[in-house]
């Protein structure tokens, strides 16, 4: 899924569009990192519930 993101948007030229892609994947990355730390310990790290 990651791989596709890049690759549909591997032309973008404009530097600002850049780096919110970057912080965008970059945020999906830890929450990917997160709720599969959550599902191996059965803790809940995000939330207040």
């Amino acid at each position: 899924m990651v791989r596709q993101q890049f690759r549909k948007h591997m032309h973008e030229i404009d530097p600002m569009r850049i780096q919110k892609l970057k912080d965008d994947a970059a945020r999906g990355l830890i929450n990917h990192i997160l709720y599969e730390s959550e599902k191996m310990t059965g803790r809940k790290f995000s939330g207040s519930k």
